[in-house]
């Protein structure tokens, strides 16, 4: 990209493995989340581990915003006011915590997403660190509308068929589906707000993988 900052995401602060991977472990967070969600939903601990999953995906989302003090600003903001709501939300049994908790969550998550997408404009030379954070903004959006998704349910009941609204990993796999024009047909929307946003997600998923492809073959044509 002409007059673009040279960005290497392999080369972290001296001494620091979390910042050197940082990309790395936040993938392997989405992948944990993602793969154990639907397990911890039918363990007789679930509701802990749920809370421990989103809370290592969310500090890990924060440490990936770290770059630019504005993005860490915002995303610390939203990463605060996620952990207060929903932790208050499990200690304390009330549901009225969970809206305002998803979205804080999503604003977080949408934050990182766009740090990432920045940086991966930016860099000039394909590493380890660089694939993983393509992989996990692609990644990310899937659970980002995932939350969103869960949040429309809840303001606006029935607003998805086939779908069990009190399991999250439901929506994850709905959001996947959408997001990799899988879509099986088993959950469907069902009114014009849940359509809608589900078609953005469509939409988003294949411009992101004809974008990153064709950013990629150009680092690796560089």
């Amino acid at each position: 990209m002409a007059g673009a900052k040279y960005v290497n995401l392999g080369d972290p602060p001296a001494g620091s493995i979390t910042q050197r991977y940082r990309y790395s472990w936040f993938l392997l967070s989405l992948i944990a989340m993602i793969v154990l969600a639907p397990i911890v939903e039918r363990a007789d601990v679930a509701s802990i581990a749920y809370q421990i999953l989103f809370t290592v995906v969310a500090l890990l989302a924060l440490n990936v915003a770290t770059d630019r003090r504005s993005h860490l600003v915002v995303a610390a903001a939203c990463a605060v006011s996620w952990l207060i709501l929903d932790w208050a939300g499990f200690l304390t049994g009330q549901t009225g915590f969970q809206i305002p908790a998803g979205i804080a969550f999503i604003c977080l998550l949408f934050v990182v997403l766009y740090d990432i997408l920045l940086l991966l404009l930016q860099v000039r030379r394909a590493d380890l660190d660089v694939l993983s954070a393509a992989v996990a903004a692609y990644l990310l959006l899937g659970v980002a509308w995932a939350t969103s998704f869960d949040v429309i349910e809840r303001t606006l009941p029935g607003s998805f068929d086939g779908l069990n609204s009190e399991q999250w990993s439901e929506f994850l796999y709905f959001s996947i589906t959408t997001l990799t024009t899988v879509g099986y047909g088993d959950v469907t929307p069902a009114n014009p707000i849940a359509g809608t946003w589900a078609t953005l997600e469509a939409a988003s998923g294949v411009l992101y993988i004809a974008v990153l492809i064709a950013r990629l073959v150009a680092l690796v044509r560089d």
